[in-house]
């Protein structure tokens, strides 16, 4: 079952450090890029994602150097998601901690679903993401995730990235 929460506007200035629980600044950050991204707002990326930034998959390793290989990649996802026949994507964060005293740090896990009416199309997969709260914004660092580029395509033409193995758990 996909706990139900309100979406925040991807435009509304964020909490500031410490004014706030993480998991609600952290779920704040899933649901501005989901929306951007569905909405294909492309331009409003860079508002909550910082570069340079590394993107770990199972099977890849993707060092994301500027806004344009975020968008890229980002572009890349929603093509996927349609190909997919996705209707509904969907991050729900699990946990988020502070991760330093100032509390401008955060790290945090999340489960994402993607949904055709209700009915999964790949397995919910888990990832980890660190937000740092620069330039007055929460913004994510990274991305590490279960999902591999075969099963969810987000690795564009032109990206730097390195095929990776990794040892099953």
């Amino acid at each position: 079952m996909i706990e139900r929460h309100e979406k925040r506007d991807a435009t509304q200035a964020p909490p500031a450090p410490g004014q706030a629980d993480p998991k609600e600044i952290y779920q704040a950050n899933l649901d501005a890029v989901d929306l951007v991204l569905w909405q294909e707002r492309w331009d409003e990326l860079s508002l909550h994602l910082a570069t340079p930034a590394v993107f770990r998959m199972a099977d890849y390793e993707v060092r994301l150097a500027s806004d344009a290989d975020f968008v890229a990649m980002s572009r890349t996802l929603r093509t996927s998601l349609l190909r997919l026949g996705a209707n509904a994507y969907h991050r729900i964060c699990r946990a988020a901690d502070w991760a330093d005293d100032r509390r401008t740090r955060i790290v945090g896990s999340h489960r994402t679903f993607i949904l055709q009416h209700g009915r999964p199309l790949v397995p919910p997969y888990v990832s980890t993401m660190p937000l740092v709260f620069e330039g007055g914004r929460w913004r994510a660092v990274g991305i590490e995730t279960e999902v591999s580029n075969r099963q969810v395509p987000f690795v564009a033409a032109g990206l730097d990235a390195t095929p990776v193995w990794r040892a099953k758990k």
